[in-house]
């Protein structure tokens, strides 16, 4: 009997220290600067990189959109332009400042470029529903620079023909 009280004794205060330890470790873990502490600490650093990363993206894709706007504004002017040269072309002839043969070699340059902007327009178009490519973008924006020049030298030549005559 006495064995049995020892073994009860003995079994109750075991079971005791563990909800001590548990409480013990209760208190460590909500201390200050404790686990819990730590953890929310780690949790609210992530949360502020997710922010921050966020903002980031968000500042790309505002930037990528007034790019693609302003490359469409260049192009639509672009083709204007090369739509005012037809009725100088077409002055042009009928005054008789450019003969048939300039006039349908200049009209064919001029129909080049604008198959090459409408083509540049289409894709830009196209890719403002995909995802940004720096690479993609630059290789538009040069592609535009190369028609303008190419637009601006048509023009002189334009101007020069018409002073000749």
């Amino acid at each position: 009997m006495k064995t049995l009280i020892a073994l009860t004794i003995l079994a109750t205060s075991l079971a005791g220290c563990g909800t001590v330890d548990a409480y013990r470790r209760a208190g460590e873990d909500t201390r200050r600067g404790g686990n819990i502490d730590q953890g929310m600490a780690a949790e609210q650093k992530k949360q502020q990189e997710a922010a921050a990363q966020k903002q980031t993206l968000e500042d790309k894709k505002i930037s990528a959109e007034r790019d693609a706007k302003k490359m469409q504004q260049q192009v639509a002017a672009a083709q204007d332009q090369t739509k005012a040269m037809d009725g100088e072309l077409a002055r042009a002839l009928s005054d008789r400042k450019l003969t048939q043969a300039k006039h349908d070699e200049l009209k064919a340059q001029q129909a080049s470029l604008k198959a090459e902007l409408a083509s540049l327009q289409l894709k830009n178009a196209a890719d403002q529903r995909k995802p940004l490519d720096p690479k993609v973008e630059a290789d538009k924006a040069r592609h535009l620079a190369e028609l303008e020049a190419k637009q601006k030298k048509l023009e002189a030549e334009l101007a020069q023909a018409l002073k000749t005559k």
